[in-house]
C-alpha cells in the first residue's frame, strides 16, 4: 500500500512525516529528485529538505531526471522504496516528466508498498492541471511543454504556501478563474496524506 505525502515546505512537517515512515518499515534510501530547481537561484529550501533527510540517517541518491533515461528511471523507481521530489519550478519539472516518461515510474509507485514525497512543486504536479500557477511560475522556462495538464492522480488542485502573503492575496483571483476547481489549501507547516486510496486524504 502506497504512502503520499505532499507538502508545500518539506523541513518544516519532515518530523511528523519521519514517525509515518519509520512504521511503514520503508528503510532509510531515499531518491531525491532535484529537477524543478534546475534554474532556482536561492537553493536554500532544497539544502534544508536535504538536511532533513540526513539529520535522519537516510543515505541519500540525489538526481536529476533530465540527465537520465527512461529505462534508468525505472529502474531507480524500482529501486529506491522512498522518493522525494524537491519545489522548484512546476512547469519545468512537469516538462521533464513527460519528456523522459517519469509519470509512468510514478504510476508503479503507486501501486506498490512505496512510499512518495513531494515538495510545492513535486506535489502540485499531480492535480487536474497546473496552469492556475502561471501566476507563481515562470512558465518561460518550459519551452517544449505541449499543454498544462497535471499527471491526474487527484480531482483537486493543490494551493501551497498558504500562509504566505502572496499565496493567500492571490488566492481568490484564481479561485474566480478557476471556480469550477476544488481547491485544497495546506500552509507550509502542513501535508496532505494518503494511504493507498487516493480518493480519500488526511491533513495534518
Amino acid at each position: 500500500m502506497a504512502s503520499i505525502f505532499l507538502t508545500s515546505k518539506f523541513s518544516e512537517v519532515s518530523k511528523k512525516i519521519f514517525e509515518i515512515l519509520d512504521k511503514k518499515n520503508l528503510g532509510k534510501d531515499v531518491l531525491f529528485i532535484t529537477t524543478a530547481s534546475k534554474f532556482s537561484k536561492d537553493k536554500s529550501s532544497i539544502k534544508e529538505d536535504f538536511d532533513k533527510f540526513k539529520e535522519r540517517g537516510f543515505n541519500i541518491y540525489l538526481t536529476d531526471i533530465s540527465n537520465k533515461s527512461e529505462i534508468e528511471l525505472i529502474n531507480l523507481g524500482r529501486k529506491y522504496r522512498i522518493i522525494f521530489i524537491a519545489g522548484g519550478n512546476t512547469f519545468f519539472l512537469m516538462q521533464e516528466i513527460k519528456k523522459i516518461g517519469f509519470d509512468k515510474v510514478l504510476f508503479e509507485i503507486f501501486k506498490n508498498n512505496k512510499a512518495y514525497i513531494g515538495s510545492s512543486a513535486g506535489s502540485a504536479i499531480f492535480g487536474l492541471t497546473i496552469k492556475y500557477l502561471k501566476i507563481f511560475d515562470d512558465y518561460s522556462l518550459a519551452k517544449n511543454i505541449n499543454n498544462y495538464s497535471g499527471l491526474k492522480f487527484f480531482n483537486f488542485l493543490l494551493y501551497p504556501h498558504y500562509n504566505q502573503e502572496k499565496f493567500i492575496r492571490f488566492y481568490p483571483l484564481i479561485k474566480k478563474k478557476y471556480k469550477k476547481s476544488k481547491f485544497v489549501k495546506i500552509r507550509d507547516d502542513q501535508f496532505i496524506y494518503f494511504e493507498g486510496d487516493l480518493s480519500r486524504f488526511k491533513i495534518f
